[in-house]
């Protein structure tokens, strides 16, 4: 008789386990997707949170008039930037003297420290840093996708010194020559 107690035992904990995963089953697939939901919540709710922390942020500091001209003020740009920038782009002094507008002699300067980007040519500077290596190729590529400060134009009356061609006599002891040009 004990044997058949034990086998009806096991058979009524087995039917008993049997009933309450068919019970439980979809019970427990319903909680799994309420968890998923509460967690997708709280994902929007830090969200949320967090623009309204940004946004009451902004409205008690006002960001400055010029955005541009301060964050080009407030930029690093010394001689190791400079050319840590360059290279990061992997570009020569020529190339990106070319990107910033300016001749390759400037950023020879400012790589040595000898001077210092000013006004607009900074600001293209600051620019810069916010770009890749392939925008970069592309900017070099593309010159009118390229928003680089255009060069100085050289003084008129240069220009016209160089142009017109001053003779002057050249007086030797031995009296007046042939005459050549004057350098201007």
């Amino acid at each position: 008789m004990s044997k058949l107690a034990t086998t009806f035992k096991e058979e009524i904990t087995r039917l008993g386990r049997k009933e309450a995963r068919r019970i439980a089953g979809p019970l427990k697939r319903r909680v799994t997707s309420l968890e998923r939901v509460v967690r997708e919540q709280r994902k929007a709710l830090d969200l949320l949170s967090r623009q309204a922390a940004a946004a009451l942020n902004r409205a008690t500091h006002p960001a400055p008039a010029s955005a541009a001209g301060y964050e080009s003020d407030r930029a690093r740009l010394t001689p190791a930037n400079i050319r840590k920038m360059r290279t990061k782009l992997r570009l020569s002094q020529a190339q990106f003297a070319t990107l910033a507008g300016v001749t390759p002699v400037a950023v020879y300067f400012w790589e040595s420290g000898k001077t210092k980007p000013r006004g607009r040519t900074r600001e293209s500077l600051v620019s810069l840093r916010a770009i890749g290596v392939r925008e970069a190729m592309r900017r070099l590529e593309d010159p009118a996708s390229n928003p680089a400060v255009p060069k100085r134009r050289r003084n008129k009356r240069r220009k016209r010194a160089n142009a017109v061609a001053v003779r002057r006599p050249q007086v030797t002891a031995r009296g007046p020559r042939r005459t050549r040009r004057a350098r201007g």
